[in-house]
């Protein structure tokens, strides 16, 4: 076998050719897991949770962002809700508003 032969069979046959094929994009998520119930759902997703806290000499703000699939974050707004109502006391319809809009987000099926 003369060396072009050999070079031309090396250069079809490389070490690489027995790999698997890979997806487009491995570093892709396909689905994320929740932080509530720890499984992969296919709508979890990040909201943000308006915190507010207002008291006679000032007020306090704090948007948390937190990843939960829709289930979960029904049940995580209405468990906090009455506290966070509560705290924020003058700015409650604030409060009160946002939540209620997170809450039917978790209804709807719009990708972010």
């Amino acid at each position: 076998m003369s060396n072009q032969e050999r070079n031309s069979s090396d250069v079809s046959e490389s070490s690489l050719s027995k790999l698997p094929n890979y997806p487009v994009n491995p570093f892709q998520i396909t689905d994320a897991i929740c932080q509530e119930c720890e499984l992969p759902r296919p709508r979890t997703r990040s909201y943000p949770v308006l915190h507010m806290v207002f008291l006679i000499a000032g007020s306090y703000a704090r948007i948390d962002h937190v990843v939960k699939c829709p289930a979960c974050m029904r049940s995580y707004l209405c468990q906090r809700l009455p506290l966070s109502l509560l705290l924020a006391n003058i700015l409650s319809p604030i409060v009160l508003v946002w939540w209620i809009v997170q809450f039917f987000r978790t209804f709807s099926r719009w990708s972010d």
